[in-house]
């Protein structure tokens, strides 16, 4: 008697594995990792796959028995369960893929969105975080890096643009500050350096321009100020009539074939009168 009954519970164990195939019931067919069970009308059962987005074991009977993956995850393998999409990246409009996010951009936590990185701030390789651009330069259009401002330019504090240097003021090397130039010098036009005014020529209060003394005075050693100009007496050497005294020029002389004499006129003779 123990021997049949054995034998008895053996034979069911058998059977129920036999069509159970891990679905658990032996009544339903089992269809492949990621299809459904879909009832005929002839009364036969055929296996079809889950819509997009959508995971079945195998053993779901209906269309409506396939899940939905959780937000932001997506189908793996056979489509018989969901994974979350990698860092930096976010569900796909039909939940089939996870993409990354486009240049500038990170995604959100639960990998459904993707969003902009604040002004003046760029996205990581990886997507994940915005972080400022450094002192001296800014965000590019579409906040995927951070560029240095042209010569004579400066970042503004939120970092999203650079602005010209205010007139007689020159950019700093690391296009942060803008700094006026020292007595007596200007700005160039492209707002780099400084550069001291020419001889006898002093520099304006806003360091844009340089402009000549009047007759009889010259400009101070740092070109800040006009001063009364010291004149070369008659009969002495000069180089242009600015160095010689009212009522004298700056003349060749036969008397000096080395150098030009400050002289009221030339003789016939060529000598200084």
């Amino acid at each position: 008697m123990k021997t049949i009954v054995k034998a008895v519970l053996l034979f069911v164990v058998l059977w129920a594995n036999a069509w159970a195939g891990g679905c658990g019931d032996p009544r339903a067919q089992n269809c492949n990792p990621g299809f459904y069970l879909n009832d005929l009308p002839s009364g036969q059962e055929q296996c079809l796959a889950c819509p997009n987005g959508t995971v079945a074991n195998g053993c779901t009977r209906g269309s409506n028995s396939c899940s939905a993956c959780p937000a932001g995850e997506v189908p793996i393998g056979d489509h018989s369960s969901c994974a979350a999409c990698p860092a930096g990246e976010v569900v796909n409009a039909n939940h089939t893929a996870c993409v990354a996010c486009t240049a500038g951009e990170i995604a959100n936590a639960n990998h459904t969105s993707c969003s902009a990185c604040p002004a003046g701030e760029v996205a990581n390789s990886s997507h994940t975080s915005c972080s400022a651009c450094p002192a001296g330069e800014v965000a590019n259009s579409n906040q995927s890096a951070c560029t240095v401002c042209p010569a004579g330019e400066v970042a503004n504090p939120n970092h999203t643009s650079c602005s010209v240097c205010p007139a007689g003021q020159i950019a700093n090397s690391s296009h942060t500050s803008c700094s006026v130039c020292p007595a007596g010098q200007i700005a160039n036009s492209s707002h780099t350096s400084c550069s001291a005014c020419p001889a006898g020529e002093i520099a304006n209060s806003s360091h844009t321009s340089c402009s000549a003394c009047p007759a009889g005075e010259t400009a101070n050693s740092n070109h800040t100020a006009c001063v009364a100009q010291a004149c070369e007496p008659w009969g002495t050497t000069c180089n242009s009539n600015s160095d010689c005294c009212s009522g004298t020029t700056c003349m060749n002389s036969t008397s000096n074939n080395t150098s030009k004499i400050c002289c009221h006129s030339l003789a016939a003779d060529g000598s200084c009168n």
